[in-house]
């Protein structure tokens, strides 16, 4: 297998409310993980509290400003960031900025599916 080099434009759109999700890498592209680039515009919506039962989850936030939300509360997150979510743990990440709030997320599976 050679390397695989995927522009942003051409990753896969993923229909989730409130944001831009482009799922750049996934079993699809043989891969053993997930990759996800998220854009959550100023104007977002909030989005509900879920969980990956399946996979831990790996935030790093590219740009932007915003709020990471659990159960037990919320903390802010800016450029350079990093957030682990366990499997499991309810959450959800929200722009509390003018600007985008740009992520890379990282999911420990190929193929992610089960969410709550």
């Amino acid at each position: 297998m050679d390397a695989i080099i995927k522009a942003i434009k051409d990753a896969h759109l993923l229909d989730l409310p409130g944001r831009e999700s482009r799922q750049i890498l996934s079993s699809n592209d043989g891969a053993s993980l997930t990759v996800r680039h998220v854009t959550i515009p100023a104007s977002g919506d909030k989005r509900e509290f879920h969980f990956h039962s399946d996979s831990n989850e790996y935030i790093h936030v590219l740009s932007g400003e915003g709020a990471f939300t659990t159960e037990t509360g919320s903390k802010p997150v800016s450029a350079g960031d990093t957030i682990f979510v366990p499997k499991g743990l309810k959450h959800f990440t929200a722009n509390e900025g003018q600007k985008d709030l740009v992520l890379l997320c990282i999911f420990e599976t190929a193929d992610l599916g089960a969410h709550g």
